[in-house]
């Protein structure tokens, strides 16, 4: 027998399968592109803590011993007029207070500033502006601790008062001069060291220089690290001062014709 020759059948060829080209995953997923996690929270541009609690209490502001010049946002206390005789006064114009500045936005208090109704540790910031002249000498120290007493600590205290040996040297530099006093300046400067005295309160009754007043200060409570005392000499423009200043009493751009003393302390 002739046996036959197998002859073998070639195998398919592999390049029909191609998976590589088919799947291409990288270009479909793109995973980064379509998530974006940071862009969503945006947490600290939606919640802006600082800018929501309006809640705060508006600072408490003092005008002690204000007379007839109220200031605007301040509760302004006086011992001899009422409220109704200061109302009376700025819309009338007439009665004890004719003159009065009783400003939209002020309020009133009657009280005597040596025995203030007032809490403690309650007041951010004080304004005395030519008061403590009108007590007398023994209650000045008094005056000044009730101040310190009510106010918060790190408040404000702003005294205004006169200079004692500024207004002695205008004094004594007139008559020395050989330049006596007309009727006018000399009624003006009889004014500066003994009030007007219309009235009760507006006898002056006592003095002051820096050496006293920075003493006294201290003794109270205040330190004397937080204590400033400027002299504003006679000739100078008045100074700025938060409350005074706004007042249309207060005219920026008048000189002093004697020397005052402007405290201002930090509890």
């Amino acid at each position: 027998m002739i046996k036959k020759k197998l002859v073998a059948k070639p195998a398919k060829p592999k390049a029909k399968l191609k998976p590589k080209a088919k799947l291409k995953p990288k270009a479909k997923l793109k995973p980064k592109a379509k998530l974006k996690p940071k862009a969503k929270p945006k947490s600290k541009a939606k919640l802006k803590p600082k800018a929501k609690p309006k809640s705060k209490k508006s600072e408490v502001l003092l005008n002690i011993g204000c007379g007839i010049t109220l200031f605007k946002d301040f509760i302004n206390i006086d011992k001899y007029f009422t409220e109704e005789q200061l109302r009376q006064g700025a819309t009338s114009h007439t009665g004890p207070c004719a003159n009065a500045l009783y400003p939209r936005g002020a309020s009133f208090l009657q009280a005597d500033m040596l025995d203030l109704p007032i809490d403690a540790n309650s007041v951010d910031y004080i304004e005395s502006m030519e008061a403590l002249e009108h007590l007398k000498f023994c209650d000045v120290e008094k005056a000044v601790a009730e101040m310190y007493r009510v106010l918060k600590p790190g408040g404000k205290l702003v005294l205004f008062i006169p200079d004692m040996d500024d207004m002695c040297q205008v004094w004594t530099e007139r008559i020395g001069s050989g330049a006596p006093f007309g009727p006018e300046d000399f009624f003006q400067m009889v004014q500066m060291f003994y009030g007007n005295q219309k009235h009760d309160g507006e006898y002056h009754k006592s003095c002051f220089n820096e050496t006293y007043m920075g003493l006294m200060m201290q003794a109270i409570g205040f330190e004397a690290r937080n204590i400033r005392i400027a002299h504003c000499s006679h000739g100078q423009q008045v100074p700025k001062i938060r409350g005074a200043s706004a007042s249309p009493a207060w005219d920026s751009k008048a000189v002093l014709i004697i020397g005052f003393l402007l405290i201002e302390a930090t509890k």
